[in-house]
């Protein structure tokens, strides 16, 4: 995310990268904050720390969750403390930047404004369908909040008849959906969700890119997308921010039982489209007057693997940016996408890897586990400050064999 909104749909289609929580931010000025500790939260503020680093530090339950009913606990006890913190941090002028579901954690960012921070869970029988979400969203909406970010949470499923798998089964989808508005203002967020079904002989790229551009038309854009079948769209504030070049808008969904997804990119990209959205198995790119005359290249980059600080080397080296994450089935985000220029244009961008790892102590006489960083994670968030004063930016939060964060700096 980014801050002041001046330009709405320039952010979304050009100011990339554009993934989660990412898509509202512009470049921040900074306000001077005085140092104070919330007695609430535990919260220090600095005005000299750019960026802050967010996570639940109690929670109800114990520290490793068997079965659902636990887990959902857990969940239930986690969010709330992130929330809380966020509201306090946003009520000092801080605004949620980058956040990873499942741990959960944030980075928020020094901003200009105010902000409030709320949270939904959906439970499904399908995983194309958020159920509720339509009705919570457009109720969130009339108070001034917007739908900022989505995590998949979890998948069960069981036998409809034990001994009769052929029967078919019974499953819940739950995926979670974080809430922001600016502080103080209840004026409506026009958001509306455009999806479609599976089902044989269907073409669901070709009905989503049919209501997306009808719905570009009314000036609404993508700003977020739910699964293969799901795209939630967001109304420009006003006629200011309306593109003068319509763009061509495709959704690239990967088909098979083998992800494909980065062949299909790479396919439209050297046709001069961007991406700029994704999430597992689709991804939403566009092309103008002027991306179509700039050819590029998608490289994912697996995080987890042994070759990422060479994999990302090689990519320094070219010349590629970084652009977003990609998540798997399970909804890690464990991929990262770096977008690179089939010509060289000399530009260069320098990236740094931080590790984030906590101390994790379950009370069980309280029942309740207290989470804090370790001391090299502390040192990580003061690295991360200390680059931001070097002109490094935090593009991202991704899973390694931990929680990392990934800055860069163009050259």
């Amino acid at each position: 995310m980014k801050t002041k909104i001046t330009n709405f749909n320039k952010i979304i289609w050009f100011n990339l990268p554009i993934t989660f929580l990412l898509l509202f931010f512009t470049t921040q000025a900074q306000s001077k904050k005085i140092v104070q500790m919330s007695p609430k939260t535990g919260i220090t503020i600095d005005n000299n720390d750019k960026y802050k680093l967010v996570f639940p530090k109690v929670f109800e339950g114990k520290r490793f969750s068997v079965g659902e009913a636990e887990a959902e606990q857990s969940r239930f006890s986690r969010l709330p403390n992130l929330i809380e913190q966020l509201n306090e941090l946003g009520s000092q002028d801080y605004r949620l930047a980058f956040a990873l579901g499942g741990s959960p954690i944030a980075i928020v960012k020094s901003d200009e404004s105010r902000y409030e921070y709320d949270w939904f869970q959906t439970t499904s029988p399908v995983f194309f369908v958020k159920s509720g979400f339509q009705e919570k969203q457009a109720e969130m909406a009339k108070q001034g909040f917007r739908v900022i970010e989505h995590f998949f949470v979890s998948q069960s499923c069981e036998n409809r008849i034990p001994e009769q798998p052929a029967l078919g089964e019974n499953c819940e989808y739950k995926d979670l959906f974080l809430f922001e508005k600016v502080k103080g203002v209840k004026k409506t967020v026009e958001q509306l969700l455009v999806n479609t079904f599976p089902g044989w002989g269907k073409k669901p790229s070709d009905e989503l890119e049919k209501q997306i551009d009808d719905k570009l038309a009314e000036g609404f854009y993508p700003t977020n997308v739910f699964s293969k079948f799901e795209i939630l769209l967001e109304r420009a504030k006003d006629k200011d921010d309306l593109l003068s070049d319509k763009p061509d808008v495709q959704v690239v969904r990967s088909s098979g039982l083998r992800d494909n997804l980065e062949k299909k990119v790479n396919e439209l990209a050297k046709q001069g489209y961007r991406l700029a959205l994704t999430s597992n198995g689709i991804a939403v790119m566009y092309r103008n007057a002027e991306t179509a005359q700039i050819p590029v290249l998608y490289v994912w980059v697996k995080a987890d693997k042994k070759s990422f600080e060479k994999d990302l080397a090689k990519l320094q080296a070219a010349g590629a940016v970084y652009r977003t994450t990609y998540p798997n089935e399970k909804g890690t985000a464990n991929s990262l996408i770096f977008e690179q220029k089939l010509k060289d244009d000399g530009k260069r961008a320098e990236f740094k890897i931080l590790n984030i790892e906590f101390n994790v102590k379950e009370n069980q006489v309280e029942k309740k586990v207290y989470v804090d960083l370790t001391p090299s994670s502390k040192e990580a968030v003061k690295a991360m400050n200390a680059l931001a004063k070097e002109s490094f930016e935090v593009r991202d939060l991704f899973y390694t064999d931990k929680v990392s964060v990934i800055l860069e700096r163009i050259r």
